[in-house]
């Protein structure tokens, strides 16, 4: 089905599926690294929750890390395109 035939509000090429995982958050060239958990997750992006202040634009790696043991982690380069702040000060990233 085209992103037009779609009767409802989500015209995304690709589904959003809700995904709580663990994830890692490496910044390219230095030691730092930080938790987050994800909240979605799309052939062409991802949403987490962090603790880190990531800036927009700023390139991270990441590592989905699954529930079970059988399957690998997810790893990907991101480039930060959206931060907004919760109301108890946690960082929601989208990249």
């Amino acid at each position: 089905m085209a992103p037009y035939d779609r009767k409802y509000d989500e015209k995304r090429d690709f589904y959003r599926m809700m995904v709580h995982a663990s994830v890692t958050i490496s910044i390219p060239g230095s030691s730092d690294s930080f938790m987050g958990v994800t909240e979605d997750l799309s052939a062409t992006g991802i949403q987490f929750v962090t603790d880190a202040h990531l800036k927009m634009g700023q390139t991270v790696q990441i590592s989905v890390q699954p529930e079970g043991k059988t399957q690998q982690p997810l790893k990907a380069d991101l480039e930060v395109k959206r931060v907004d702040v919760t109301t108890d000060g946690k960082f929601v990233v989208a990249g």
